[in-house]
């Protein structure tokens, strides 16, 4: 079987982005005196975007209007302090090195 085409979702499947997901996560609840959660409760909420992980992460009764000041200054910083600790998981890059070298560089990620 020939393959012409590889896809990767990027976030989560090719770069290992939790560390950065969860320090934003944090900083975003500890500007607005909300608890901090841990990295495994990050996790568990991540899959479903940042309006969601921002529900999943306020405390239960938050006001509407506090989760969006939330996920406003969240977008906002994560947005600034994405690439501070996000790296390719371990054989990713070789990975992409070996896909390349079978001709499959054509895609803008690969190149």
């Amino acid at each position: 079987m020939s393959y012409r085409l590889i896809i990767f979702d990027m976030d989560g499947t090719i770069l290992d982005t939790l560390a950065d997901l969860a320090a934003s996560i944090d900083h975003s609840l500890e500007h607005f005196g909300l608890p901090r959660r841990t990295t495994e409760e990050i996790r568990s909420f991540l899959g479903n975007g940042s309006a969601r992980l921002v529900e999943l992460a306020v405390p239960p009764g938050t006001s509407a209007s506090l989760k969006e000041k939330v996920l406003a200054f969240y977008s906002a910083y994560y947005k600034e302090h994405c690439a501070e600790a996000t790296r390719p998981y371990p054989g990713i890059p070789e990975l992409l090195q070996e896909l390349r070298e079978k001709g499959l560089s054509h895609c803008r990620g690969l190149q």
